[in-house]
């Protein structure tokens, strides 16, 4: 989200620019300002040959942006990972209920579980959550994970 706004007030920081530089009668064309803002900014400093600072200031903005897009990204898909196989372990868990304490209720050959949402990231490597079963029913989880190995288990620890 924060790369997002840092495009966003890219492209809003051009459009101001492109509108004050056309005011003083210097012609800087807009056509890709909105996709691409670094083109603008790169036209804009041919325009004003003594002045680069601004173009590269607008190339660190853009890495900036770009890290925080990969970060986001990074950590999304490492709560993905973390879930899907909890995930497929809560199945295994409910499927073999009658032979697990207190998931009598639960067994059965149909039953499975839907999705699993972290709601709690105890530390790198423990996390509560909850398991959504194809019954509608929730259950609370522990994961724990180094890295690699993701085991769940059911109650909070």
């Amino acid at each position: 989200i924060l790369g997002l706004i840092a495009y966003i007030a890219a492209i809003i920081m051009a459009f101001i620019d492109h509108k004050k530089c056309k005011k003083q009668g210097i012609d800087i064309s807009p056509k890709w300002m909105i996709f691409i803002p670094i083109l603008y900014l790169w036209k804009r400093s041919k325009k004003f040959e003594d002045n680069k600072k601004i173009f590269w200031i607008g190339c660190a903005g853009i890495v900036v942006s770009v890290l925080f897009i990969f970060s986001e990204i990074g950590n999304l898909s490492g709560n993905s990972y973390i879930e899907e196989n909890s995930c497929e372990q809560v199945t295994d868990m409910v499927r073999f209920g009658s032979y697990i304490t207190g998931l009598d209720e639960f067994g059965g050959d149909n039953v499975r579980c839907e999705e699993v949402n972290v709601d709690l990231k105890i530390s790198d490597s423990k996390y509560y959550a909850t398991a959504i079963l194809n019954t509608g029913d929730a259950i609370d989880i522990t994961i724990r994970t180094d890295g690699d190995q993701v085991q769940a288990s059911i109650g909070r620890e």
